[in-house]
């Protein structure tokens, strides 16, 4: 009898032990939760749903059947970033241009930016920026040039590329000529000419 009862106490032990193993694995194999202050943890989990909310930009290449060309392959540039570092991502995009002239000649080539006001509400405020452009852009790049706290944006296009300097007050200047970028050539993939006098698209020399 006593060796019965010594196997019924050594069973109950393994049982015990590899229970405990059991929920011990099964509690490192759980991902870890990051708790915030004031977090009540819930059985019941709330979906996170996603609405539509457009944006009045349509991207404009000049392009059509009869006349495609290389640059609207390319254009299309855009960067998100907190340009006035209110903590609300805004959206900046690029847009093409008269491809007779490269020029932004008419309002619905000009590049636009949009300013996050929260709530998934976004106001064109390119005017005042002064981010419209000149002519026929197609990349952006988000940088602190001079370490001022506020980025600046660094614009591409075809035969022309432009620096604007973040004012840190909404608005942003022209920095191209200052920072000695007006007349930069890569040593590698050559130079771009200027247009010719018929106002067809110039040559890239490489």
């Amino acid at each position: 009898m006593a060796a019965i009862l010594r196997k019924v106490s050594k069973a109950k032990q393994l049982l015990a032990r590899r229970d405990l193993l059991t929920l011990l694995g099964a509690s490192l194999l759980r991902p870890a939760m990051p708790r915030c202050a004031g977090f009540a943890e819930s059985k019941t989990s709330i979906p996170i749903r996603f609405a539509l909310q457009s944006i009045p930009f349509q991207l404009e290449t000049d392009e059509t059947l009869k006349a495609p060309h290389a640059p609207a392959t390319m254009a299309g540039g855009v960067a998100v970033f907190d340009y006035n570092q209110d903590g609300r991502p805004d959206i900046f995009f690029t847009n093409g241009a008269n491809i007779a002239t490269l020029k932004k000649d008419l309002p619905k080539y000009s590049n636009r930016l949009f300013r996050n006001d929260g709530n998934g509400v976004f106001t064109d405020v390119t005017d005042r920026s002064g981010l419209a452009g000149t002519g026929y852009d197609y990349g952006v790049a988000v940088g602190d040039y001079d370490n001022d706290g506020y980025p600046d944006l660094f614009v591409t296009g075809v035969h022309c590329r432009t620096l604007y300097h973040n004012n840190r007050d909404g608005t942003f200047s022209d920095a191209t000529v200052k920072s000695h970028l007006d007349s930069w050539n890569d040593p590698d993939y050559g130079h771009s000419g200027p247009s010719p006098p018929d106002g067809s698209p110039s040559t890239t020399t490489v």
